[in-house]
């Protein structure tokens, strides 16, 4: 399947995510790992915005003798989750995610392949479980 995979998604237009797994020998979370793992290389590359130093310093204010961050940093880093969740469970958790200042950039697995998340340097990963 690996072999024939490339050339098949060509001829049918549609992106196939092929995730080796053999037999019973999987657990069923195992098969998860092994999915998720085969769609990370499918992620675009997420490529980092490099801003000057100042500027990104001038972001921070100190009252108090205490670094607070504005409410716009926080929703400027790029957090993905991972996890199979149920979408009404991802739908709970961005809210109250965006309830305490913290955006997510992206799911995996997202619920469209044309959604997928970019990874690369600067962008935070975080497991969830359900």
């Amino acid at each position: 399947l690996e072999g024939i995979a490339p050339k098949v998604e060509k001829q049918i237009e549609i992106p196939i995510v092929v995730a080796r797994a053999n037999g019973l020998d999987y657990a069923f979370t195992q098969g998860e790992d092994t999915v998720l793992a085969a769609m990370v290389h499918r992620c675009p590359e997420y490529k980092d915005c490099k801003i000057n130093w100042k500027e990104q310093n001038k972001q921070f204010e100190i009252l108090n003798k205490e670094s607070v961050f504005k409410p716009s940093q926080l929703t400027r880093f790029n957090l993905v989750l991972f996890g199979s969740l149920p979408s009404s469970v991802a739908s709970q958790l961005n809210l109250e995610l965006k309830r305490q200042s913290v955006s997510v950039s992206g799911w995996l697995p997202s619920q469209k392949y044309s959604e997928l998340p970019g990874l690369g340097n600067n962008v935070y990963v975080c497991g969830v479980n359900p």
